[in-house]
């Protein structure tokens, strides 16, 4: 089980690498709900989401609120 988890953990590192490496917050966002699929998480937890994608929170906060100004449907996970 240890390989097992050295490699997600070795994806998960490539997969942030290619993330920080999209040059807008419009772009990672785009790739990270295409990679995660459940949405964008509940205010809560928004902070963690703008830390792992290099931003600052106010970035990412416009940026869900440009999309959701323009109708673009963006789902919320429920917490928990």
């Amino acid at each position: 089980m240890v390989g097992g988890h050295l490699a997600r953990e070795v994806q998960t590192a490539r997969l942030r690498a290619e993330l920080l490496a999209l040059r807008t917050v419009a772009e990672r966002l785009d790739a990270w709900l295409d990679l995660d699929g459940g949405g964008i998480p509940p205010r809560g937890e928004r902070l963690r989401l703008a830390a792992e994608f290099g931003v600052s929170p106010g970035a990412l906060y416009r940026e869900i609120n440009r999309r959701r100004d323009k109708g673009l449907g963006l789902c919320v996970r429920s917490a928990g």
